[in-house]
């Protein structure tokens, strides 16, 4: 069941609450090519860190989306600082629950220099935050918007050799680049094609005749 709690509203106080049911809490953080990096910990464990963060491998953000450490080691990771930990704080107004692994608590992290306690350069929610507060600062606020990508496909003629006349609205498949030519609907010359009108001032497309 989904929890009704505004995750705005989540504090350090409220968890225990909050995560009674649960024996376990997902924690994860950015690294600088977007992928998640994280660990499943026990809810106690969590709980304990919750205000002050814990340590967390700063290689993260010294090898590539395969794993592999960068030929050219970065000052923030390397061998010489033995790949030290840095300071992850769990972000609570972040929380959610995941469905497809038995509804486990998941909250994102941001980094911090263990240093200085300030905020990692390299850290994308932490770079993301501060551009927000410099904004914050000037009187303006932040929006961001996703987008969805699809693909087009084309239709088989369905009196094609081979190719059943099912009438079917399963016809509709994608055109590999290695299909017959018998199989791809005809191109006409671009010669052929003139349009019939002026093109409106309007999004619709141009009617055109061959």
């Amino acid at each position: 069941m989904a929890d009704q709690q505004d995750p705005s509203t989540i504090t350090a106080e409220s968890l225990p609450d909050l995560l009674k049911d649960d024996i376990a809490v997902k924690v994860a953080g950015i690294d600088v090519d977007g992928i998640l990096r994280g660990k499943l910990m026990a809810k106690k464990k969590f709980l304990s860190i919750a205000k002050e963060g814990f340590g967390f491998c700063s290689v993260i953000f010294g090898w590539d989306m395969h794993d592999q450490t960068y030929y050219r080691e970065l000052g923030i990771s390397n061998k010489e600082n033995g790949y030290r930990d840095l300071i992850a704080i769990p972000d609570l107004s972040s929380y959610r629950r995941i469905p497809w692994e038995d509804n486990v608590p998941f909250f994102l992290i941001y980094f911090q220099d263990p240093d200085s306690d300030s905020s990692l350069s390299a850290c994308p929610r932490s770079l993301l935050k501060r551009a927000v507060d410099k904004l914050t600062e000037k009187g303006y606020g932040a929006m961001a918007g996703g987008t969805h990508m699809c693909n087009g496909y084309g239709r088989i003629p369905t009196n094609t050799p081979n190719q059943p006349n099912t009438n079917s609205t399963n016809s509709a498949r994608p055109q590999p680049k290695t299909a017959p030519s018998a199989t791809r609907p005809p191109l006409p010359p671009s010669s052929a094609i003139t349009p019939s009108t002026p093109c409106p001032p309007s999004p619709k497309a141009c009617s055109a005749t061959a």
